[in-house]
């Protein structure tokens, strides 16, 4: 069905006026100048014609990075996956364990790239059963992004925050071994090697203390720290929103924590 518009030109002798036509289609304003400039006269800026529509910029490996592992989503939206990461975790300290004696000259690498592996799978997981939960009962979307995104970022975030206790614990006997231990040779003094066995390398904690660690990781990768967040509790900052999200039930909190003023699922 063809489409009015009306476009306000300058003419060469200074005279504007208002102009109408109709297209199949309302023209951005890149077409409709163009067109008025072929005929001599000027595009004022006040036609109310079609605006390009500003594409959004893409964002950079950088920001992608910062989203997966700082999502601008609310503390209690990420429970269930960070709680799923630490079962996971604790299942695959487990699952490690046993595998390690067989493992050879790998073993101190199996418990945490096993810990890793399954915290980040059981996070993804949970994830996707609570996009599936608010799609069903209509809660709104915990973060924008596609069901792909969602779901791979939880997994990472639990991966990254399982490994992160362990990383901390590994780095003074790596710096001890690579860096100190040459140093003590220079005065005759004979340093203990990094890697004398998997036991000595990554020592066992006590199980309540590994569960404990694990889950403070987690729920420090939970907590939100963006600059405009009010507290380390509170849901994302007013207004954001996936672009054209409408609200669902404005003010009605859900069991994944109280949408953020303005947010609404998409669609």
């Amino acid at each position: 069905m063809p489409v009015q518009f009306s476009y306000m030109v300058q003419q060469p002798d200074g005279s504007v006026s208002t102009l109408q036509s109709e297209a199949e289609r309302a023209p951005t304003w890149g077409e409709l100048a163009d067109h008025v400039t072929s005929t001599g006269a000027q595009l004022l800026p006040a036609t109310p014609a079609a605006q390009p529509a500003a594409a959004p910029a893409a964002p950079s490996l950088a920001e992608r990075a910062v989203n997966v592992v700082v999502p601008q989503r609310s503390f209690t939206s990420q429970l269930p996956s960070g709680g799923a990461a630490v079962l996971g975790g604790e299942l695959g300290a487990g699952l490690g364990l046993v595998a390690a004696p067989f493992a050879g000259p790998l073993a101190p690498a199996v418990i945490p790239l096993a810990s890793a592996g399954t915290a980040g799978l059981f996070s993804g997981a949970t994830e996707a059963g609570q996009i599936g939960l608010e799609r069903a009962l209509g809660w709104p979307a915990a973060e924008p992004g596609t069901f792909g995104q969602r779901v791979g970022n939880a997994a990472l975030r639990g991966a990254i925050f399982e490994a992160l206790p362990i990383a901390a614990r590994l780095a003074p006997r790596v710096a001890l071994g690579t860096t100190l231990g040459p140093v003590l040779n220079l005065f005759g003094r004979a340093a203990a090697p990094a890697v004398a066995a998997p036991e000595e390398f990554l020592p066992m904690l006590p199980a309540y203390t590994a569960t404990a660690l694990r889950s403070a990781s987690q729920a420090l990768g939970a907590t939100p720290i963006w600059p405009s967040a009010t507290t380390a509790f509170g849901p994302p900052p007013p207004g954001y929103a996936a672009p054209g999200a409408t609200s669902v039930v404005p003010s009605a909190p859900s069991a994944f924590g109280p949408p953020p003023l303005g947010y609404g699922a998409p669609g």
